[in-house]
């Protein structure tokens, strides 16, 4: 498949040919396998198979997501996560502090952060209740970060310690896998974000890294943005990836510490 009909599918699916440039490889494949399954010609053909049949759409669709990600993505973040935004809430005295990870992948973000909220529970009197909802709309991602089992590579930023404290060696492998207490108030769902309206519920934290803002356009980043902020509670907290952009000016948002990257609902 060559950079015309790769731009042609993106273009079709309202998709950012800026943001697959790094991935570009790896998704192109899976296209091409796909129109070959339904024995398609041309890309014309494809695309008018993708218009007439949900089915397929829907299956380009996931094939398209990207489940590129390490733990504990960005140190500043993970950072401020620990000294100021946990502290924060800690602080407000709610009885339950509600997490939503869009687009969470294979997991990392979300086990990230059950190993840093895991350093409070063993230091904190009277934590609130955490509720941490996990969201992708591929379901083999979601199968995946279930099981929690992931090659040596992928552990990247991982401390020996962390590895030691929280994960153990899976059986006749070279694999390590979450420990099982960090799988608690986790709810894993199949959801699609730009198809479907926003889990019920206000969420004190809202991480949407590296996935809405960097693989669609412009037309499709908005509409999505502005329902998903609408279910951010006031003084909760925004972090999108840290080379991501906000596609419109929310007066409600201001970034916290001065980082870009992180907005909290005021």
């Amino acid at each position: 498949m060559d950079d015309y009909q790769f731009y042609t599918i993106l273009d079709s699916l309202h998709r950012s040919r800026r943001g697959y440039r790094k991935v570009r490889k790896g998704v192109t494949k899976r296209l091409a396998r796909h129109i070959q399954r339904l024995g398609c010609r041309t890309v014309s053909d494809y695309l008018k198979v993708l218009e007439n049949s949900i089915e397929a759409r829907r299956e380009c669709e996931r094939l398209m997501t990207v489940s590129i990600s390490h733990f504990f993505r960005d140190r500043r973040l993970w950072s401020i996560m620990n000294d100021s935004i946990i502290p924060h809430h800690i602080k407000m005295g709610n009885h339950e502090i509600n997490v939503w990870s869009a687009g969470c992948a294979l997991g990392q973000e979300v086990y990230s952060f059950k190993i840093l909220w895991s350093q409070f529970e063993s230091t904190t009197e009277c934590l609130p209740r955490l509720c941490l909802r996990a969201t992708d709309a591929n379901p083999s991602y979601i199968e995946r970060a279930k099981r929690g089992i992931y090659d040596q590579p992928m552990l990247k930023g991982v401390t020996s310690h962390i590895r030691g404290t929280c994960f153990y060696k899976v059986e006749n492998s070279t694999s390590l896998a979450i420990d099982s207490r960090l799988k608690t108030d986790i709810h894993w769902e199949i959801h699609d974000f730009v198809r479907q309206p926003p889990p019920e519920g206000r969420f004190n934290l809202i991480f949407l890294r590296n996935n809405l803002l960097t693989y669609y356009r412009r037309e499709i980043q908005e509409p999505v943005l502005r329902n998903i902020l609408g279910c951010l509670a006031t003084d909760g907290f925004l972090v999108i990836g840290s080379h991501e952009q906000l596609p419109l000016r929310a007066d409600n948002l201001v970034p916290f510490k001065g980082c870009g990257y992180i907005f909290q609902k005021i």
